[in-house]
């Protein structure tokens, strides 16, 4: 019998599988509109190559990475600790507050990425360690976005583990497991789908995020050597930036 472990994993698999299928499918079709577009063979699987290669950089330097190697392990283990270790005064208060974190808007975060965190980075790390010395960077606006993300997953993971059956837990402490063993083998695997759907709602998130990439990497317009130290000019950047342009009106 499968575990709930091993079937979320099989379904992301799944899916996974399909999205990459998919992908295939419509670079198969963008080349042939390309090349039905008088485009020749080799210039179509050319410029596919360039959409694909912006992709993957997008992705390697991209802060949705540190945001969740920053959001993810701080906010299961702050949901863990709040759903089977906090007392009950702590959790009166700690949850709440958690909650109203969610709520700050994104330009407040923005401000603290530009005012506080940049010039921390800049000055404890960059400068001293010669990778450059900008306070806008890609590591600036992951570390922020990452404490934004925390709320997200802590409160519905604290949800998600509350909802598993006390009798779980009672069966497992009388088999002479302890809480720590009891979380590991019974509680988080039994939960574990719907944490998972707390990281993937986390990730698009992030994602979409806007002005924490655009007040934290994309402030300055100077380029550094250490590629997750310098700023960036994504999309939503300057989106973000075109109501700032004038337009000649003839």
């Amino acid at each position: 019998m499968k575990t709930a472990a091993q079937t979320t994993f099989e379904r992301l698999g799944r899916a996974l599988g399909r999205a990459w299928r998919a992908c295939a499918r419509l670079d198969r079709r963008a080349q042939g509109w390309l090349r039905a577009r008088g485009l020749a063979p080799g210039a179509a699987r050319a410029a596919s190559l360039v959409v694909k290669l912006a992709v993957i950089g997008v992705l390697l330097y991209s802060a949705f990475w540190f945001a969740l190697l920053v959001a993810v392990p701080i906010g299961l283990f702050a949901a863990i600790y709040l759903a089977e270790y906090a007392h009950r005064n702590v959790r009166s208060w700690a949850k709440p507050m958690l909650e109203m974190l969610a709520g700050i808007p994104t330009i407040v975060y923005g401000l603290f990425a530009l005012i506080t965190v940049g010039p921390f980075l800049r000055d404890w790390i960059a400068q001293p360690l010669g990778l450059g010395s900008s306070s806008s960077s890609v590591m600036t606006a992951g570390l922020v976005m990452g404490i934004m993300l925390i709320p997200f997953i802590s409160s519905l993971s604290d949800d998600i583990i509350n909802a598993v059956p006390q009798a779980m837990r009672d069966g497992s402490y009388g088999l002479g497991a302890t809480k720590s063993e009891t979380i590991k083998q019974v509680i988080l695997p039994a939960a574990l789908p719907g944490i998972v759907g707390a990281f993937l709602l986390a990730a698009s998130r992030a994602i979409g995020e806007t002005m924490i990439v655009v007040m934290g990497a994309g402030a300055a317009a100077r380029l550094e050597a250490a590629p997750q130290l310098r700023p960036v000019e994504k999309l939503r950047v300057q989106a973000a930036r075109l109501p700032k342009a004038r337009v000649a009106v003839p």
